[in-house]
């Protein structure tokens, strides 16, 4: 594959570096973690078609993306649920939430055919929850939604779209997985500090 296929993996990476960073000081570690394993992923990507190693890195490349990608985007939408639940709660959902992604984890290493659906399931998951995140009006909920949603919309459309050549869909999909990164890590920021004022 040519080179330039590592230009976008490469923007993932930085975006992902910065969004790790954003969480981590907000203390949402779970989101920081996903977004560590979306990095970590581009990284290998990047290396991949930066340094001409299509093959060798192949393998590594695809189980990084499709099984971290599980678990990433569980991890995230970890921190969003968590922030819906009370305070009360928090422990037995951590445990909980934890135990789901690893079992999603193991379902997609074992069988392969469920990776797609798992990520997407999450995804949507993290789209509804979204909404319910603290917000002044009915539309900053709605473009909550939406932004959640993008991941989902860029996986089913945008990937596999025949309007595009593959060379602009491999770039496309990565340009707005890096896009809705930095919106949820925005917006899960944001929605913390809201949450932490009116506790205060």
């Amino acid at each position: 594959m040519p080179t330039h296929y590592a230009l976008s993996e490469a923007v993932l990476v930085i975006v992902a570096a910065l969004c790790m960073r954003r969480l981590g000081r907000s203390q949402l570690m779970f989101a920081a973690g996903g977004a560590a394993l979306f990095g970590f992923a581009a990284a290998l990507g990047t290396l991949r078609f930066g340094l001409g190693l299509g093959r060798e890195l192949s393998g590594v490349h695809r189980f990084v993306s499709q099984n971290g990608g599980v678990v990433a985007m569980g991890l995230i939408t970890a921190d969003c649920l968590r922030m819906l639940a009370p305070n009360l709660q928090r422990r037995l959902l951590n445990l909980v939430l934890l135990g789901v992604i690893v079992c999603s984890l193991l379902a997609s290493v074992m069988l392969p055919v469920m990776t797609i659906p798992l990520v997407l399931g999450w995804s949507v998951l993290l789209a509804v929850a979204s909404f319910f995140l603290p917000a002044e009006s009915v539309r900053n909920r709605l473009a909550a939604f939406g932004l959640a949603a993008l991941f989902p919309v860029n996986a089913l459309v945008v990937r596999q779209s025949p309007l595009f050549t593959p060379e602009l869909s491999w770039h496309l999909y990565h340009i707005v997985i890096a896009v809705w990164l930095a919106a949820i890590c925005l917006l899960l920021c944001r929605a913390l500090a809201s949450i932490r004022g009116l506790l205060r």
